[in-house]
Protein backbone atom coordinates (compact mmCIF):
# COMPACT_ATOMS: atom_id res chain seq x y z
CA UNK A 1 0.00 0.00 0.00
CA UNK A 2 1.07 3.50 -0.75
CA UNK A 3 1.56 5.86 1.93
CA UNK A 4 0.48 9.61 1.71
CA UNK A 5 4.24 11.10 1.56
CA UNK A 6 4.90 8.30 -1.66
CA UNK A 7 1.41 9.52 -3.37
CA UNK A 8 2.03 13.10 -2.70
CA UNK A 9 5.83 12.84 -4.36
CA UNK A 10 4.01 10.64 -7.42
CA UNK A 11 1.32 13.46 -7.67
CA UNK A 12 4.00 16.59 -7.96
CA UNK A 13 6.20 14.14 -10.37
CA UNK A 14 3.04 14.00 -12.46
CA UNK A 15 2.20 17.37 -12.23
CA UNK A 16 5.28 18.17 -13.15
CA UNK A 17 5.25 16.45 -16.73
CA UNK A 18 1.86 17.64 -17.39
CA UNK A 19 3.42 21.42 -17.33
CA UNK A 20 6.14 20.42 -19.65
CA UNK A 21 3.88 18.83 -21.76
CA UNK A 22 1.56 22.28 -21.73
CA UNK A 23 4.86 24.46 -22.24
CA UNK A 24 5.81 22.14 -25.11
CA UNK A 25 2.33 22.36 -26.85
CA UNK A 26 2.01 26.22 -25.89
CA UNK A 27 5.68 26.74 -27.45
CA UNK A 28 4.19 24.94 -30.64
CA UNK A 29 1.05 26.50 -31.14
CA UNK A 30 3.11 30.33 -30.96
CA UNK A 31 5.56 28.57 -33.62
CA UNK A 32 2.05 27.81 -35.89
CA UNK A 33 0.62 30.87 -35.25
CA UNK A 34 3.54 32.84 -36.32
CA UNK A 35 3.91 30.99 -40.03
CA UNK A 36 -0.21 31.45 -40.07
CA UNK A 37 0.53 35.08 -39.67
CA UNK A 38 2.94 35.40 -42.25
CA UNK A 39 1.38 32.79 -44.90
CA UNK A 40 -1.99 34.74 -44.87
CA UNK A 41 -0.88 38.71 -44.28
CA UNK A 42 -1.05 38.94 -48.52
CA UNK A 43 -4.10 37.10 -48.30
CA UNK A 44 -5.58 39.96 -45.82
CA UNK A 45 -4.22 42.48 -47.48
CA UNK A 46 -5.92 41.91 -50.17
CA UNK A 47 -9.05 41.09 -48.71
CA UNK A 48 -8.74 44.53 -46.72
CA UNK A 49 -8.38 46.90 -49.94
CA UNK A 50 -11.04 44.92 -52.32
CA UNK A 51 -13.44 45.28 -49.26
CA UNK A 52 -12.59 48.38 -47.89
CA UNK A 53 -13.12 50.47 -51.04
CA UNK A 54 -14.13 53.66 -49.52
CA UNK A 55 -12.94 56.03 -47.38
CA UNK A 56 -16.38 55.72 -45.79
CA UNK A 57 -15.75 52.00 -44.85
CA UNK A 58 -11.97 52.85 -44.31
CA UNK A 59 -13.04 55.06 -41.50
CA UNK A 60 -15.99 52.94 -40.20
CA UNK A 61 -14.08 49.75 -40.02
CA UNK A 62 -11.32 51.65 -37.91
CA UNK A 63 -13.43 53.11 -35.63
CA UNK A 64 -14.86 49.58 -34.79
CA UNK A 65 -13.58 48.69 -31.67
CA UNK A 66 -16.70 48.14 -29.95
CA UNK A 67 -18.36 51.49 -30.05
CA UNK A 68 -21.80 51.32 -30.75
CA UNK A 69 -23.37 52.59 -34.60
CA UNK A 70 -24.84 55.57 -33.57
CA UNK A 71 -21.48 56.69 -31.47
CA UNK A 72 -19.65 55.73 -35.07
CA UNK A 73 -22.84 57.78 -36.72
CA UNK A 74 -21.96 61.11 -34.62
CA UNK A 75 -18.29 60.91 -35.17
CA UNK A 76 -18.42 60.42 -39.22
CA UNK A 77 -21.93 61.18 -40.44
CA UNK A 78 -22.39 57.44 -41.62
CA UNK A 79 -26.09 55.93 -40.98
CA UNK A 80 -26.18 53.43 -38.54
CA UNK A 81 -27.82 51.30 -40.97
CA UNK A 82 -25.40 51.02 -43.30
CA UNK A 83 -22.41 50.81 -40.56
CA UNK A 84 -24.69 47.46 -39.84
CA UNK A 85 -24.61 46.39 -42.85
CA UNK A 86 -20.82 46.97 -43.16
CA UNK A 87 -20.39 45.27 -39.91
CA UNK A 88 -22.59 41.93 -40.68
CA UNK A 89 -20.69 41.59 -43.80
CA UNK A 90 -16.77 42.23 -42.90
CA UNK A 91 -18.31 39.98 -40.32
CA UNK A 92 -18.68 36.89 -42.59
CA UNK A 93 -15.33 38.06 -44.47
CA UNK A 94 -13.47 36.89 -41.09
CA UNK A 95 -12.93 40.77 -40.53
CA UNK A 96 -14.28 41.42 -37.89
CA UNK A 97 -15.37 39.58 -34.43
CA UNK A 98 -18.60 40.04 -32.39
CA UNK A 99 -18.19 39.79 -28.28
CA UNK A 100 -21.42 39.98 -26.27
CA UNK A 101 -20.67 42.33 -23.89
CA UNK A 102 -23.04 43.15 -20.68
CA UNK A 103 -25.75 41.56 -23.01
CA UNK A 104 -25.25 43.68 -26.23
CA UNK A 105 -23.68 42.69 -29.39
CA UNK A 106 -20.32 44.31 -29.94
CA UNK A 107 -18.76 44.45 -33.04
CA UNK A 108 -14.30 44.66 -33.16
CA UNK A 109 -12.04 44.74 -36.08
CA UNK A 110 -9.49 42.43 -36.27
CA UNK A 111 -7.13 44.21 -38.00
CA UNK A 112 -5.60 47.65 -37.94
CA UNK A 113 -5.26 48.75 -41.66
CA UNK A 114 -2.42 50.97 -41.18
CA UNK A 115 -0.31 47.67 -40.30
CA UNK A 116 -1.29 46.60 -44.16
CA UNK A 117 -0.39 49.84 -45.88
CA UNK A 118 -3.89 51.30 -45.70
CA UNK A 119 -4.17 54.84 -44.64
CA UNK A 120 -6.68 55.78 -42.37
CA UNK A 121 -8.67 58.77 -43.83
CA UNK A 122 -9.18 61.87 -42.37
CA UNK A 123 -13.03 62.33 -40.69
CA UNK A 124 -14.74 64.86 -42.32
CA UNK A 125 -16.09 67.40 -39.92
CA UNK A 126 -19.52 67.20 -39.93
CA UNK A 127 -21.46 70.34 -39.77
CA UNK A 128 -22.25 72.01 -36.79
CA UNK A 129 -26.05 73.97 -36.51
CA UNK A 130 -25.98 77.21 -36.35
CA UNK A 131 -25.92 78.41 -32.76
CA UNK A 132 -29.29 79.76 -31.61
CA UNK A 133 -29.73 83.55 -31.56
CA UNK A 134 -32.31 83.10 -28.59
CA UNK A 135 -30.86 84.03 -25.41
CA UNK A 136 -30.92 80.89 -22.96
CA UNK A 137 -32.78 81.13 -19.59
CA UNK A 138 -30.00 81.12 -17.72
CA UNK A 139 -28.72 84.13 -19.04
CA UNK A 140 -32.03 86.09 -19.17
CA UNK A 141 -31.62 87.53 -16.17
CA UNK A 142 -35.27 85.54 -14.89
CA UNK A 143 -33.24 84.59 -11.41
CA UNK A 144 -35.57 85.62 -9.20
CA UNK A 145 -33.23 84.86 -5.78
Amino acid sequence: MINNSELKSKNEALLSEILKFIQYNQETLNQILIWLKISGTEKVKILLNSTLDSDSKKIVYNLSDGKTSREINSICGVAPGTISIYWNSWFRLGLMEIKIIKGTKKYFKNFNIEDFGIEVPNIPQKEQPPKSKIPSLENSGSDKS
